[in-house]
């Protein structure tokens, strides 16, 4: 069931890493390019993050119930979940040097960094909310 649910996720991954490539070839003279990588690189973030969530609740991180292990734990156990957090990481920072003021994208980096550096995700959240108070919401 697990392993169902993350290849149903991956075509996501699939899909947003080929508009990614699509999006690069646009010529750079384009107005729209950069909001553009911003955006497909933050849905790529958000995708790769969503696997390690459902990798990490597979093997029992216990948000919403009662907790065998927490995910950040799980990110210095498994290498998988590690892997896609790091990876999710590297597609928000992406997104944010083509869009330095996408608070989205700054969301996304400060949910990733959460568990592997909590300082800084704090920092990418404030950034979020200093661009965009109402994402609060």
């Amino acid at each position: 069931e697990v392993e169902d649910k993350l290849s149903f996720i991956r075509k996501g991954e699939e899909a947003y890493a080929q508009a990614l490539e699509l999006v690069t070839r646009i010529d750079d003279e384009e107005e729209d390019k950069l909001f553009l990588l911003a955006a497909t690189g933050t849905d790529l973030g958000i995708n790769l993050l969503s696997q390690a969530r459902t990798i990490a609740v597979a093997l029992g991180d216990g948000s919403g119930g009662v907790a065998k292990t927490a995910i950040v734990d799980l990110a210095a156990e498994s290498d998988r979940v590690k892997d896609l957090i790091l990876r999710s990481i590297n597609a928000f920072s992406q997104a944010i040097d083509h869009s330095p003021n996408d608070a989205g994208a700054w969301c996304g980096l400060g949910s990733a960094l959460i568990f592997v550096d909590p300082l800084l995700s704090q920092h990418a959240f404030c950034r979020a909310l200093q661009i965009d108070k109402s994402i609060a919401e």
